[in-house]
């Protein structure tokens, strides 16, 4: 199964998580959504620990928010 980050701006906006078929098959992604958001996520599958909604994302690395 595969996640992936919507980044604007360095910023994890939307976490998309995986969607099954009534058999239990992932639904690609690229079914899912329109090919311009499609172009624009990130995918975390093997991030770990996975990114959440505010991370932050430098094309490299996803680090969390800092809490004061």
């Amino acid at each position: 199964m595969h996640y992936y980050a919507y980044v604007i701006d360095g910023v994890v906006i939307e976490i998309i998580t995986p969607m099954t078929d009534e058999n239990g098959d992932e639904i690609p992604v690229e079914q899912r959504y329109h090919p311009d958001f499609v172009k624009e996520l990130v995918d975390i599958t093997n991030v770990s620990p996975r990114p959440e909604q505010s991370w932050t994302y430098d094309g490299a690395t996803f680090l969390p928010p800092i809490t004061p």
